[in-house]
């Protein structure tokens, strides 16, 4: 019985000393570290809503470029991570000018949608839009929830597929669309998998690093 108690007692220990080293990397906030910029050479696809946003090593820590089919024609968006659970959409050709990938000015006139997202390290959920209309072009809250699935990449996949090269250079002759194919091929492949009992420890163990070998939730169980 003590021995029982004893290996309690360790798994509780290791418990909190992974909850102290999460909080000191993610500054106390238990969002940051499911944020898919935390998990380099992944994609994030929502069949749903015909969409896509891409992570690799090249990317600054708050953006992300992605595509989203809209009446018949790509969007190319660039994904931003906000304080806690707000995040937002901007249209990539207004984010971004021709000599850099990044601008730290955002105005209004850029954002497609922004609101409330529910982060986990396999998937991220568009829950609730912000009040204000003219932020929100590509959704509204009748479109909502939409659930966007991890899917592991290499960097030698996505960055073809992505607007800049190897050395962050933006692109002169690029087209999107080739991001978005890969990811509804990805998930029309490997759809995922309904939970059993609504509970998946990796909702509440995060994987900041993306070091995780599960590329979409349950896998593990598909495996099996």
């Amino acid at each position: 019985m003590s021995i029982l108690s004893n290996k309690k007692k360790h798994c509780v220990w290791l418990l909190a000393l992974g909850a102290v080293a999460t909080s000191i990397l993610t500054g106390c906030d238990p969002t940051v570290s499911r944020q898919p910029f935390n998990f380099l050479n992944s994609i994030w696809v929502c069949e749903e809503a015909h969409a896509c946003i891409a992570v690799t090593q090249q990317q600054n820590f708050s953006y992300s470029y992605g595509e989203i089919e809209k009446d018949g024609e790509i969007i190319p968006v660039t994904m931003v991570y906000l304080t806690g659970p707000n995040g937002a959409i901007l249209d990539f050709s207004k984010a971004y000018s021709v000599e850099t990938i990044y601008t730290p000015n955002i105005s209004a006139d850029k954002y497609l949608w922004s609101g409330v997202i529910d982060y986990t390290p396999q998937e991220f959920t568009l829950e609730e839009t912000d009040v204000y209309p003219e932020s929100n072009i590509l959704f509204s809250d009748d479109d909502l929830p939409l659930t966007f699935v991890r899917y592991d990449r290499t960097e030698e996949e996505l960055l073809p597929l992505l607007p800049w090269d190897e050395k962050e250079n933006l692109k002169e002759d690029f087209a999107p669309g080739k991001l978005l194919e890969l990811g509804l091929d990805v998930y029309a492949e490997d759809p995922p998998k309904e939970k059993a009992d609504g509970f998946n420890l990796w909702d509440f163990w995060p994987d900041p690093f993306g070091v995780s070998d599960q590329s979409v939730p349950d896998a593990a169980a598909s495996d099996s």
